[in-house]
């Protein structure tokens, strides 16, 4: 009987072999690994990337979820680090800083800004925006500064998506040590949340 068997599974191969297939034992089917998703945050002084920042990231509850140091480009990538609340950034020089946003938007990842600002005085920030998507930036209410004039300029560049268009900001701070928030997202469209996003701390100039 095993001899039979034998025959058959022969010639049951033999046609698959010859067509280059080949069975595959179950022992070697695995289920697909879980994919981790890396959120980048990019840290700026103005418009110069700063290295060697110390970022970490925090729950609600306060426990740390990740921390990297920002590398040439600014940038510090933390993987899979879902449900942070809250942001803890130390410059090298010892000043600290935190940014608390909601869950959904830090798991984005983002921009921070040191921005040098005088109380009572304005500012402006020039931020690219894609022609023709409906996307504008706009500083949100309840920040320590507040957007005064919106305007587009001349197209910063273009590539194969289209023109690149730059929009200018012109702010206020009322305080010299406080944050004010960016949004990217487009006018009708308030309670989505936006496709990006920038924190500016503000610094005494």
């Amino acid at each position: 009987m095993n001899t039979l068997r034998n025959i058959a599974w022969v010639l049951f191969l033999a046609p698959l072999l010859a067509l280059g297939f080949a069975p595959v034992p179950a022992f070697a089917v695995s289920a697909p690994s879980e994919r981790k998703t890396a959120i980048v945050f990019s840290l700026y002084n103005d418009d110069t990337p700063l290295h060697g920042v110390r970022l970490s990231l925090y729950d609600a509850a306060g426990t740390e979820l990740g921390q990297g140091v920002s590398d040439k480009w600014g940038q510090v990538v933390l993987d899979d680090a879902k449900g942070g609340r809250e942001l803890r950034l130390a410059l090298p020089g010892g000043s600290e800083r935190t940014v608390r946003l909601p869950a959904a938007m830090l798991e984005m990842g983002g921009d921070v800004v040191y921005r040098r600002v005088r109380p009572g005085a304005p500012f402006t920030l020039e931020l690219s925006v894609a022609s023709g998507t409906g996307y504008l930036w706009s500083v949100t209410p309840g920040g320590d500064a507040k957007e005064t004039a919106s305007e587009m300029i001349p197209s910063l560049r273009s590539n194969v998506l289209g023109a690149v268009a730059g929009q200018r900001l012109t702010l206020v701070s009322s305080s010299a040590s406080g944050q004010a928030l960016v949004q990217y997202q487009r006018p009708w469209e308030k309670d989505a949340l936006p496709a990006r996003w920038r924190v500016l701390l503000l610094e005494p100039n």
